[in-house]
């Protein structure tokens, strides 16, 4: 979100400001990139909070449970792991099917 260089997000802006800039927007261009690094000003802080910080209080350590692979859980396992591993390895097809489903339900009410 904060359009750091190597992530995702800085070619995304970098493009939408590029093509507002062309076509003569250049007011909300500026706009733009300052609340950009107003925004980068909290996440930087944010991650220095995080990581850079001394805790004022040490936490107790908890073990957490929640997550295990019970006979309830194991079908939305299996469910969850099949649509990722379609969707990673057959991309284009997982998303063709989507689609057709979209549209179908669209235009059923």
């Amino acid at each position: 979100m904060a359009g750091v260089p190597p992530a995702a997000g800085f070619f995304g802006k970098y493009f939408l400001f590029w093509q507002a800039y062309e076509r003569g927007l250049t007011f909300l261009v500026i706009i733009g990139l300052l609340t950009s690094l107003i925004s980068m000003y909290y996440y930087l802080k944010l991650i220095k909070l995080i990581w850079f910080s001394v805790p004022a209080f040490s936490a107790p350590s908890v073990l957490l449970t929640t997550c295990s692979l019970e006979s309830g859980n194991s079908s939305l396992w299996a469910l969850i792991l099949l649509f990722l591993y379609l969707f990673i390895f057959f991309t284009s097809t997982t998303l063709d099917i989507f689609d057709k489903l979209c549209v179908s339900l669209y235009f059923i009410s």
